[in-house]
């Protein structure tokens, strides 16, 4: 309850009957509340409500007065259409009344002798299975009271003794803190007396479960105190009206307050796409991960749409800031461009960034080369061999790399050998005899190539012989 010493001034109540409707119209329009029903219509046929606007949200209401709230549709109301006011104090009544099928009015009516109070209602429509709910705040506020007739003036020269009814009025600073999930929302409440200095003992009404909250300092003896609420990580997005008051004897003071849990922001942006790659190759994406109001919160990073046997790596993971995903692509793969996102999440929010994977076909390089003979070994069967002196290589971006392949002809074999090197697309293949039996094949890596690990294959056959070589070459 919200109690005042001043009702001899209209003028005064009537500034600040303005400044809390506007306070509780900023605090309560979009807080959920509901308790007891008032009023309803009978049921009727089921239909849909359609979206409903009221005007005012929040507003103060003298006691003995009347109040018209404005309520309009976005289409025809139904004709099935029931309503209830919920949450309503002592001595609050209501009526609803309809212009045309669009427009209507719902009427808050405060008895004479309705007590002072801060409610939250709630405007509730409902047409079959489908309702709306409309919060509203309402401040109620005493009529005014006639003065009694002045008493005759007793025969004495000694003053008269005054008595004032002690008074408490709980101020905070701020009726709202927007922090996010497990973060500390703190308020400062000022404690408003006529004069007295007993301690108030704080108290905390509706504290959502898993939440934790003290007052600092509790009792009060003057001034204010900090009430510190934490808010869990796993809390979700909205605002949670908190009460509180303060007690000292059978003086009580009253406030609300609102924590507005929001959800965490993220950002995720594409640097660079991943060039084409060949099926059996890797291609590199660049990206940009990170928490915008809080950059120490680590981005988790994954890949949602890619087809089976494409797999995504990500480095760092989890991220707060620039990360690279290479994404390997297997040899069976077709030569097509596929559609996947990648998809950022942290504190139970996920953002998803499109991006596209093309894949190429691997371009191949034939050479044909005959081998010259050499000295037979005994027991040698005929055939052939083939070689090399390192299989692993390494290449810049729009640069050449090269291997020597070594030719071994067995139980005097010379007959033609059908060389293959298989490269990722626009990758090119130079062959050239260094010696007899000794070939030097030259790889040049375009600029656009993707870094990390290539593996190529030199394949050959002759007749029904056949041998490979399998290399991996090292772009950065």
């Amino acid at each position: 309850m919200i109690q005042r010493n001043d009702h001899r001034h209209p003028i005064g109540r009537k500034f600040r009957r303005r400044t809390v409707a506007a306070m509780l119209s900023v605090t309560f329009g979009l807080a959920p509340f509901g308790v007891v029903a008032l009023i309803s219509n009978p049921a009727q046929a089921a239909t849909k409500v359609p979206v409903t606007e009221v005007s005012p949200r929040a507003l103060a209401l003298l006691a003995g007065s009347t109040a018209n709230l404005a309520v309009r549709f976005s289409s025809a109301r139904p004709s099935s259409l029931r309503w209830a006011v919920e949450g309503s104090p002592v001595g609050l009544s209501a009526g609803f009344t309809c212009t045309s099928s669009r427009v209507c009015q719902l009427t808050l009516r405060a008895d004479p002798a309705a007590p002072e109070d801060t409610v939250l209602l709630e405007f509730v429509l409902r047409a079959g299975t489908s309702s709306r709910r409309i919060p509203l705040a309402l401040h109620v506020e005493p009529g005014q009271i006639a003065a009694p007739p002045a008493p005759p003036v007793p025969p004495v020269t000694a003053p008269p003794v005054t008595t004032v009814a002690r008074t408490l009025a709980l101020r905070p600073d701020t009726l709202i803190s927007t922090v996010n999930p497990g973060a500390r929302a703190v308020f400062n409440i000022n404690l408003l007396r006529n004069g007295w200095s007993d301690p108030v003992a704080m108290i905390l009404d509706g504290l959502p479960s898993g939440w934790r909250a003290a007052y600092i300092p509790n009792p009060v003896s003057s001034g204010s105190t900090l009430l510190i609420l934490d808010t869990p990580a796993n809390a979700g997005a909205g605002d949670y009206p908190i009460r509180i008051s303060g007690r000292s004897g059978s003086t009580v003071g009253e406030s609300l307050l609102v924590v507005r849990l929001r959800a965490p922001q993220l950002s995720l942006t594409l640097l660079s796409s991943g060039p084409a790659v060949a099926a059996g190759g890797t291609t590199r994406f660049i990206l940009d991960a990170r928490s915008i109001d809080d950059p120490s919160r680590p981005v988790t990073l994954r890949t949602e749409g890619l087809p089976s046997g494409v797999t995504a790596t990500f480095s760092p993971n989890p991220a707060t800031g620039t990360v690279t995903g290479d994404i390997g692509v297997n040899t069976y793969l077709n030569p097509v461009a596929y559609a996947f996102y990648f998809v950022a999440s942290s504190g139970g929010v996920e953002i998803r960034l499109p991006a596209v994977l093309t894949v190429v076909a691997p371009v191949t390089a034939f050479f044909r080369f005959t081998p010259t003979a050499v000295t037979p070994v005994p027991g040698d069967a005929r055939g052939y061999g083939l070689s090399s002196f390192s299989n692993t290589l390494a290449a810049t971006r729009g640069t050449t790399t090269s291997f020597d392949v070594l030719v071994s002809p067995k139980g005097g074999f010379i007959d033609p050998i059908d060389l293959s090197m298989t490269t990722p697309s626009s990758w090119s293949t130079v062959w050239t005899t260094i010696s007899p039996n000794l070939l030097r094949v030259t790889i040049a890596v375009p600029a656009s190539a993707s870094t990390g690990a290539a593996p190529l294959v030199l394949s050959s056959s002759s007749g029904n012989l056949s041998a490979s070589l399998t290399f991996t070459v090292n772009v950065s």
